[in-house]
């Protein structure tokens, strides 16, 4: 396990620091995914195929949130990331 302590900037956001972006392959512009679980515990879910995300999504986890909620939550996503 590798633990890195990361400080959250003015507009919340955080940097991968660079020995953790060489060890998950991650690359500029590149999209990565957060999962949180019931322990608050993020994981950064890292795919070069969306395919495998989904099927990863669709086995690994419970929704996290209700129907409606999830739908503004994924229209927002979408939007920050187009």
């Amino acid at each position: 396990m590798v633990r890195l302590k990361v400080k959250i900037g003015a507009k919340g956001q955080i940097v991968i620091p660079k020995a953790l972006r060489n060890l998950l392959g991650l690359h500029p512009g590149q999209h990565v995914y957060l999962d949180v679980d019931e322990r608050k515990k993020v994981i950064i879910v890292a795919t070069q195929d969306p395919d495998d995300l989904i099927q990863w999504l669709k086995v690994s986890r419970e929704p996290l949130v209700s129907p409606p909620l999830e739908e503004s939550l994924e229209d927002e996503f979408n939007e920050s990331f187009s």
